[in-house]
Formats: structure tokens, sequence, C-alpha cells
């Protein structure tokens, strides 16, 4: 790679700024650029990069080769996609990167069976894990008292939901293709963010409790050391041979049962507390990257609680771009 910075590019990076800023600050002293690419030039996470591209959108021709581009140019050692999509839109190419490259993504198979709800549960029936029974409209599991009704395809365990009381519901007016009728678990949601290695080992695992939900992310929550969730979601992402980061979402009931509700082979929206809660994650990243060993102290982390609020990134057009600007500087 020579002797010029090295660089962490995020794609679709988004409303990540948090993410983008933590890995600015723990990485920009050990001589590497953190960079983000996105389609809206409005991203937030463009603007608190060191650098921030706006590149073509995943499903545009262009776009892969624009991210080749900037690979090429800017000595990037990882690429972490941040969505679903765009890890297999990356991945089709994956051999056309350079050899310093490494796209930190599972491989398509694996990103298809999370996103399938049907394949999910299938691929990991046989492990032990407590699986929501779960079926089609034309097939839906049998009705013990509630039924929920959700996309097949998808994450988003709290979002885009309908809430079914009786059999009747279903048959007048949700029979719709391309949805799932599931059990109605009742209880507590909780997440585990995981990273695993290049292999498919998880090497970190991080439980925590979604206290309140907004727009199907962790509004206020905090991380707790629950060996149980650990346990379950480190043999769920070693089953699905997940690389990388990854969230699994479970609902404990009150008699104790976790059960599984999805799993989505990315950064989770709450990944900010996770990170807080870590030592340092962006080494982790970098050590899994380089196929480097990763100590115990590196893994272990602190029972924190999070409250999320809205922050403000203020811009100005000048000669053509968007350029950071100050409120109190005057006009």
């Amino acid at each position: 790679m020579g002797t010029k910075r090295r660089a962490i590019l995020f794609t679709t990076s988004g409303r990540s700024a948090p993410l983008i800023k933590l890995f600015r600050k723990r990485l920009n002293p050990r001589g590497y650029r953190i960079l983000a690419a996105d389609a809206s030039p409005l991203a937030p996470s463009l603007h608190v990069a060191d650098r921030g591209f706006v590149v073509p959108g995943i499903n545009d021709a262009g776009y892969c080769d624009e991210i080749l581009n900037i690979c090429f140019r800017n000595n990037v050692e990882a690429v972490v996609p941040l969505n679903e999509a765009d890890q297999a839109a990356l991945l089709k190419r994956r051999s056309a990167f350079p050899a310093f490259t490494t796209v930190l993504a599972s491989d398509v198979e694996t990103i298809e069976t999370c996103d399938d709800k049907i394949r999910f549960f299938e691929a990991l029936r046989g492990t032990g894990l407590n699986l929501p029974a779960t079926g089609t409209g034309d097939s839906p599991p049998p009705f013990r008292s509630k039924w929920i009704v959700k996309p097949r395809a998808g994450g988003g365990a709290s979002r885009n939901i309908i809430l079914l009381h009786s059999p009747d519901e279903l048959w007048k007016r949700h029979r719709t293709p391309g949805f799932v009728v599931q059990d109605f678990v009742e209880g507590t949601e909780y997440t585990v963010d995981t990273f695993s290695d290049l292999d498919g080992n998880p090497v970190i695992a991080v439980p925590r409790e979604r206290i309140s939900v907004r727009h199907g992310q962790s509004d206020k929550g905090r991380t707790l050391h629950d060996e149980t969730l650990s346990r379950l979601a480190m043999l769920t992402v070693r089953t699905l041979r997940i690389v990388g980061p990854a969230n699994t979402q479970f609902i404990c009931s009150p008699d104790g049962a976790c059960h599984l509700i999805e799993t989505n082979p990315r950064f989770s929206g709450g990944i900010a507390l996770t990170a807080a809660s870590l030592p340092d994650l962006p080494d982790v990243l970098l050590r899994v990257v380089q196929r480097r060993e990763i100590p115990g102290e590196l893994t272990r982390f602190r029972e924190i609680l999070m409250v999320r609020h809205d922050s403000e990134i203020w811009l100005k057009e000048q000669d053509g771009k968007l350029a950071p600007f100050d409120p109190g500087s005057g006009v």
C-alpha cells in the first residue's frame, strides 16, 4: 500500500455520523483516515468523515466502479458496507478490489438467508434456539393467542408489523404475498451486537436492552452482562457464517425463554451504545481485517446506559459544494 495514509471506507453511510466520529477519534491518531460514501450529498456521515464522497445509488451501473476508484486512490484497507443491499452489490465485484482492500461482509448466500425470514428460520432449525413458529399467509402456524404479520424480506423487528388477534383477521385482510405470519412472543426486547473474524468465528458479543425504540432503532438502552443472550447470539452468527458486524434480536418472555427474532449481518442502528461500552471497537475491526490476535481485554465491556438525542450539522453552499458552517460566525 506504499507510504500513503491508509483509510477505512464506510459505504451507504447515511445517518451513521456517531460511528464515523468514533472511528476518527480512535484511528486518526494511528494514521488512518475515515472515509464515508453515500448517494445523498446531505447524508450527515459525509460531513463528519475525514472525507465524504457522493456516489451513485447502489442499483446504478456506476456504483461499484466508483467505490473501486475510491479504494485505489485512497489506500482503503477495509470497506465496511452499512446495509445488506450494498454488501451484495460489492461482493459481486469482490475480485476487482485491490489486493490491499478487504470488503468486510458475509457471503451473498448468508446475506440472502438473513434477509428472508422463512430461509432464516429454516437455516437455524436443529440448533436448539427458540424460534417462534413462522409461516406464510397460505400456511400460517397454529394460532395460540396472537399472530404477527410482517414483511418476509428485510430487517427491522419493530417496524412494519401488524398484530392480529384472531385468525379471521388474516383470512379477511392480511393474506398478502411477501409477508410472513408468526406466533406472537411477548416480553422484553434485546439486541446482541456481535463481531466475527474473517472465518465467521464471533469474537465479541454485547447484549443490550432496547428500553425505548424510535423508527426501529434503540432510542434508550443499556448494555448488560447476560451469558445466555451472548451464547445464543454467538451460536446464531456462527451457524450462519457471518463475517464482521451483526446484530441479533431476541424477545425474552416472563418465563425466561429467549426467542430469536432476526439477525442483520451489519452494524446496528444502536451500535453507538455497544461501541461506547467496549474499550476499542475500531481496533477490533482492524485486527480482524489484518488477521491479528484479539486480546481478551478488547472484548470486555461495561454496563452503561444510553439516551439518544438529535444533533444538527450546519452546512453552507460554497463554490458549488457543501461546507461546514458555524451559526455563530455572523452573516
